[in-house]
Formats: C-alpha cells, sequence, structure tokens
C-alpha cells in the first residue's frame, strides 16, 4: 500500500483492529480486520479495512444522527455543545481563530460542508454571514432547515461561487481527497478562501488504540506538514495555520486558512 502524500510505500502498522467498533457494528459489519499505517516517509498516517468504504459510509445517510445509536437527540447534542463553558468549547476557540484570520468579517456567502448537527453553520448564520450547508444526513437536513433556519442541501453546489468555504471535520472522512478538493476548487472565485479542520495525527503519540478518534469512519489523519503537501498537489496553499488542543479531552485540531495558488 503507498501513501497518498508521498506515494513511497507505507511502513509498518500502528494499530490493528479485529473486531468491530459502534460504527462497524451499526451497520452490520462483524467479519472486521482493520489496521492504521503511519508513512516512513513523510509521516501520513491512513487506514486499511479488509471491507469496502462504501459499505461504512452508508451510515452517513442512514443513521449517523438516529436517537437509538447516539443516545440523544439531535436538539439534545446540539443544546449540550452550545452550553458548554467558553473554556471547553471547540466552537468557542475555533470561531475566535477564524473571525481574527479570514478575510472577510460578516455578509459574504459562505459554504459549509458537512454540516452535522448545524452548530457552526449557526454561529456563522448569527455572525452575520450568508450561510447555505450541505448536509447528507435527512435528520441533520431537517434540523438545520426547520430549528435552525438556514439553508441546507444534500449535495454540492457546483453550479455556485461562495466567497468562504468551511469544511469541519470532513476531510479525514472522504475517500478521495484530491478529487473532493478538486469539487471545492470549482465552487471558489479567485479571492475566496478555504478554512479546513482536522484531528491532528499528534494524537497517535498519546491516545490509546480504541479512543474514539481512531474510529472506523476515519480514513486519514493529518498533522499540518501532510495537510500542506495535499492542498499544494491540489493547488492550493495554506496562508494560516493553528494547532490547537483541548486539555478536558485530551483532543488536538488542526485549524487551516487556504486559497488557490496564483498561477
Amino acid at each position: 500500500m503507498n501513501c497518498i502524500i508521498c506515494n513511497n510505500e507505507v511502513g509498518d502498522s500502528v494499530f490493528r483492529y479485529d473486531k468491530p467498533d459502534k460504527y462497524e457494528e451499526w451497520m452490520g459489519i462483524t467479519d472486521v480486520l482493520r489496521e492504521w499505517y503511519k508513512c516512513d516517509c513523510c509521516g501520513f498516517y491512513q487506514s486499511w479495512r479488509d471491507y469496502p468504504l462504501a459499505d461504512l459510509q452508508k451510515i452517513y445517510t442512514e443513521g449517523y444522527r438516529d436517537p437509538k445509536f447516539r443516545g440523544e437527540t439531535i436538539r439534545e447534542t446540539y443544546e449540550k455543545i452550545m452550553n458548554l463553558p467558553l473554556e471547553n468549547s471547540e466552537n468557542a476557540e475555533r470561531f475566535k481563530w477564524f473571525i481574527h484570520h479570514i478575510t472577510q468579517k460578516t455578509g459574504c456567502n459562505v459554504l459549509d460542508i458537512g454540516s452535522g448537527l448545524g452548530v457552526w453553520p449557526d454561529v456563522l448564520d448569527k455572525a452575520g454571514y450568508n450561510v447555505w450547508c450541505m448536509e447528507t444526513n435527512k435528520e441533520s437536513i431537517n434540523f438545520i432547515r426547520h430549528e435552525l433556519k438556514i439553508k441546507c442541501i444534500d449535495e454540492l453546489p457546483t453550479y455556485a461561487k461562495f466567497d468562504i468555504i468551511t469544511c469541519l471535520h470532513v476531510l479525514e472522512h472522504i475517500e478521495d481527497p484530491k478529487s473532493f478538493f478538486a469539487s471545492i476548487k470549482v465552487m471558489m472565485k479567485n479571492e475566496s478562501e478555504l478554512f479546513i479542520e482536522v484531528p491532528d495525527a499528534v494524537e497517535f503519540r498519546y491516545l490509546e488504540k480504541d479512543n474514539n478518534e481512531f474510529s472506523s469512519d476515519h480514513v486519514w489523519f493529518f498533522d499540518l506538514s501532510t495537510l500542506n503537501r495535499l492542498a499544494e498537489s491540489c493547488g492550493f496553499e495554506i496562508i494560516h495555520a493553528y494547532r490547537s488542543y483541548y486539555k478536558e479531552r485530551q483532543l488536538s485540531r488542526v485549524l487551516t486558512i487556504l486559497k488557490q495558488k496564483r498561477r
């Protein structure tokens, strides 16, 4: 297996799983062999599994937000996140960094890809941005449309152009990141900005193998260096970057703002 970043052969397995996690179980995938590998050349982490990834990724439309799976409703999860103390809120720190570094502070058109509960789009909407959400989960779409009153569509609007595109905790789930970047580029103007946040691969150094960060729905793990290499290979450049750590939950994040490379 070759690394998708540097194309060298990946090294030895870092973590190995022979029992299904909660995502695989929910989708009826019971016979499992799954591994995480680290590239010896560039340090990129990528997963391998002995079943088609598409079998698992049906969960995004068929149950990812189901209360029976989550143990709580979308509204309950949303309220819990929104009511976190500022010192424990990823969302609060994220927006503070975003609004400081993004060029257009308010009023412009924003597309949020993979909107989930709608927490981040709601923050942007309240800050005065004209927000579109893209989400495939039916429960999430209904919640965003009818409870949050924000526009939400179920496929990428490649017919439209946006001033800002945001993509939080999505890239690590995408089977073909390079094609994903190409789709994003179609929806950007020359001066548009792209905000990407991903889990930081530094977590492999201190989290146990059964931590939910390494769950079966994650395909890749980036650090700032490997995310930058992927972005550059797709015609983007990182103009701002930040690595955050949330002590309460022991989570590390990479936040970046990117633009298209000038020709």
